[in-house]
């Protein structure tokens, strides 16, 4: 099986390993085809990903410390269409291994250029056909966030208009913290839910408040927060927990990367290095 991938214009091949990982391979095909927004690894190394709308399980895991220059996978814990292209850091992760990038020289310099770049998107098809691309829809939110997927809503990118002694980077960055570290207790709430069966209702309560008030009280994300309390409410009724468990994932996911987004990563660590070392 091949899909097709295509990045500011260049079209290239992806060996899908169907055998590998039959259930990941089967739900992203239903999907295609699908716009990714490509962020680079903060840590794995010489790695693009951007967010699927599918949560998924762990299916004949690798390390992804030991993944060549070319591997594709998907990282179910922040649901990642991950692209390798170079080294990788060594690393105790574990990701689902779908396939393989065709040796294509322009494709891994694209791919390495956005550690520099925002807004650069991957196309992914099974076919030579690109468009129309799925759209993820938030049921229980309501038209207002239909097209949360594809646009942020407009108060995020009022986080870089606030001012004061460490704005507006200050409002931004720990936004993206506080939202990675939510996304991070959703997704072990909703491991142990959907194993286990068991759901602490007073420490998702306590998570989600919280990430309430930070959002709204500190970085004045009002929209955003209610949202969580939207998801909250209809997660504690229990009439259907595990699927509202999952949107809310999705969710908290989705905000993240257009935070992440408007962070010019490599300036930040530019910074860093001049003052450390």
């Amino acid at each position: 099986m091949e899909w097709r991938i295509q990045v500011d214009n260049h079209s290239s091949v992806i060996d899908i390993f169907e055998d590998h990982a039959p259930i990941t391979v089967g739900a992203i095909s239903r999907l295609l085809p699908l716009k990714i927004d490509l962020h680079y690894a903060k840590i794995a190394g010489q790695e693009v990903y951007g967010m699927i709308p599918l949560i998924l399980p762990l299916e004949n895991k690798k390390i992804v410390g030991n993944f060549e220059s070319g591997t594709v996978a998907y990282y179910p814990d922040m649901q990642m269409f991950c692209l390798f292209h170079g080294k990788v850091q060594p690393e105790d992760a574990f990701a689902s291994v779908i396939g393989k990038l065709r040796p294509d020289p322009i494709l891994f310099e694209i791919l390495e250029s956005v550690k520099f770049r925002s807004s650069v998107n991957l196309f992914l098809s099974d076919s030579d056909v690109f468009c129309p691309c799925y759209e993820k829809k938030f049921q229980l939110l309501g038209s207002n966030w239909d097209h949360f997927w594809e646009k942020p809503i407009n108060e995020i990118a009022e986080l870089t208009k606030r001012t004061g002694q460490s704005m507006p980077s200050g409002p931004i960055i720990l936004s993206w913290g506080s939202v990675i570290s939510l996304r991070g207790f959703l997704w072990k709430i909703y491991q142990l839910f959907s194993k286990k069966g068991y759901f602490d209702e007073e420490s998702f309560l306590a998570i989600s408040e919280h990430a309430q008030e930070v959002l709204d009280g500190w970085y004045g994300l009002k929209e955003t927060a209610n949202a969580i309390k939207i998801f909250s409410e209809s997660i504690c009724s229990g009439k259907q927990r595990l699927t509202d468990l999952e949107e809310m994932i999705l969710f908290a996911g989705r905000l993240n990367m257009w935070i992440d987004s408007m962070i010019p990563w490599e300036e930040v660590n530019e910074v860093f290095v001049n003052k450390y070392q």
